[in-house]
């Protein structure tokens, strides 16, 4: 077999047909045998693992929940022209939500699923961080306008192409509309691509979080699109029959959890909060957020020899 391996690489066998032949014939021969591996280099959380990482989520959650109550009752906003004030305390709430959901829902622990939610996280605190620190009004302006253009886009979709149907939330285009302000809607602009007119890599450099986008940002971006590299490692197995060449199988299993994922969920998230209160005078947790889940990350890791858990 292995013979056979070797000579089909030899490039003066690939016009033979029996290579193709001998290959493709093998699934007549031996069933495939699913096996699950974990990524090279890193280490899955075990089964010993899971009441330490669940208590640590849960005090987590708590800790944020209990910020955007201190938010609620002691941070200033401009009452004569609050945009500024709710973008900001909207992206923040965002991040905190985001994270939070990551903390309670364990079906959001695995490696794929908790990548979409780190995505989004990432993105919301790249949007905050930037506006805070560099943002001008205009630009606070181009991100509500763009998404009031992206609910006007909705309604004239529901209006003129799709009449009849609603939104996924079961808004007519009437109902669009008034929210947006009845006949002040004609007004709105639809901006059909990004509110900013820099991507997201010029945002996060300019807020100073090249390393959250380079190292967070962009590689669970495959996570939310579904790329080759998502795939390989959270949707497809391994065969280990020898006749079959390893190649992959589609696979259910739940991807293991790696406790850096979560930890750089944690670290998102406390940048945007250290950013508001070092910049717009946001009140501080009483408590450092997830300092048990920082405590794990220091904390020696299991033995790789333990399974990875489901």
């Amino acid at each position: 077999m292995f013979g056979n391996m070797y000579c089909q690489a030899q490039a003066r066998y690939t016009p033979a047909a029996w290579p193709k032949y001998f290959w493709r014939h093998n699934t007549n021969l031996a069933l495939c045998q699913p096996l699950f591996l974990s990524l090279a280099g890193g280490t899955p959380a075990t089964e010993a693992d899971g009441p330490a990482i669940a208590s640590a989520l849960e005090s987590a959650a708590k800790d944020a929940r209990e910020y955007v109550l201190l938010l609620n009752r002691r941070a200033k906003i401009d009452l004569y022209d609050p945009t500024l004030d709710e973008v900001r305390l909207g992206l923040l709430a965002r991040s905190l939500r985001l994270f939070v959901l990551l903390c309670e829902d364990c079906n959001l622990w695995a490696r794929d699923t908790s990548g979409i939610m780190l995505r989004c996280l990432a993105d919301t605190v790249i949007t905050f961080v930037y506006l805070v620190r560099c943002g001008t009004p205009a630009d606070y302006k181009a991100f509500r306008d763009y998404g009031d253009g992206q609910d006007k886009l909705l309604m004239l979709h529901l209006q003129d192409t799709h009449e009849g149907d609603t939104s996924v939330e079961g808004r007519s285009a009437t109902d669009i509309a008034d929210s947006l302000g009845g006949f002040a809607v004609e007004l709105t602009n639809i901006e059909l691509g990004a509110w900013s007119k820099s991507d997201t890599r010029t945002l996060a450099t300019k807020a100073g979080l090249e390393k959250l986008y380079r190292l967070v940002f962009t590689p669970s971006s495959g996570d939310v699109h579904g790329t080759w590299a998502s795939l390989k490692s959270a949707n497809l197995c391994y065969c280990k029959e020898p006749l079959h060449r390893f190649h992959r199988l589609p696979a259910l299993a739940e991807p293991p959890l790696y406790l850096g994922v979560l930890l750089a969920a944690l670290e998102a998230l406390q940048a945007a909060i250290d950013v508001g209160v070092a910049s717009l005078g946001l009140p501080q947790s009483a408590r450092p957020i997830g300092a048990a889940l920082r405590d794990l990350g220091n904390a020696p890791s299991a033995s790789d020899e333990d399974e990875p858990t489901a």
